[in-house]
Formats: C-alpha cells, structure tokens, sequence
C-alpha cells in the first residue's frame, strides 16, 4: 500500500485528482468520453489503495473531474 494514502486527506486526494485528471486528458484528445473512461480507471486504481474507510468520500471528491463508476461506464458505452 502507498505510503501517502495510508489516511485520508482532503487536500492531497484533490492534488491526485488534478494530476490523474491531466494524465487521462494527455491521451483522450478531445473525446470526453475517453477521457472520463480513462480518469475513472485511474481512480479506481488509487480509490483500493484507501482504507474502506475513505473510498466513499474520495469517489465524491473525484466526481467533480467527471468521475464515473464503473457500472455507469458500462452503461453509457452500450447505451
């Protein structure tokens, strides 16, 4: 488990989300979709890195760069 997200922190969650934010946005071009796609994997991958604890608030804060779960990806790529 990483160090930095042993706790929970408003404030560097945020930091994480900008910079996951900028990664996805790097390599969708201007596709939304792709970047949204892309973001919320990355935050995936980080969110089960967070004690249980913290998962809940840390996807609400993510939601604000467009974060999606995963069941909402699944049904906005076949709708």
């Amino acid at each position: 488990m990483s160090c930095e997200l042993v706790s929970f922190s408003e404030g560097r969650w945020s930091d994480m989300c900008v910079t996951l934010a900028a990664q996805a946005a790097r390599s969708c071009g201007t596709s939304h979709e792709l970047y949204v796609q892309r973001f919320s994997e990355l935050i995936d991958l980080k969110v089960k890195e967070l004690p249980e604890d913290f998962r809940g608030k840390a996807i609400a804060q993510a939601e604000r760069w467009d974060y999606a779960s995963a069941e909402a990806r699944m049904k906005r790529s076949y709708a």
